[in-house]
């Protein structure tokens, strides 16, 4: 499970390409509604291939896709990602 920003989910989603085939999708990438039109295709190719999902949240109206003008959409993402996963651990890149 991630939060990817939309230029480091293709890098993990082609990182777990790389491990045998499994039932499920190996990795759930967390998008706010907010990035939808700067999704790089390369994240909705390894989606559409089942190498993972991709978990739209709701982004607030009036947020863009740009640093500073996303707060309130990020936060119901990372709510939204924290609350249904309910992770044990965490490994945070970036700032």
């Amino acid at each position: 499970m991630t939060a990817a920003h939309p230029t480091i989910a293709p890098l993990l989603l082609y990182v777990a390409a790389e491990f045998p085939s499994a039932a499920t999708e190996r990795v759930a990438i967390y998008q706010s509604e907010l990035f939808t039109d700067v999704l790089p295709a390369a994240t909705r190719r390894f989606e559409a291939e089942g190498v993972g999902r991709l978990i739209w949240t709701t982004a607030v109206e009036g947020d863009r896709p740009e640093p500073g003008a996303w707060d309130r959409s990020l936060a119901i993402m990372r709510r939204q990602m924290l609350g249904e996963t309910e992770p044990v651990a965490a490994c945070f890149v970036g700032a």
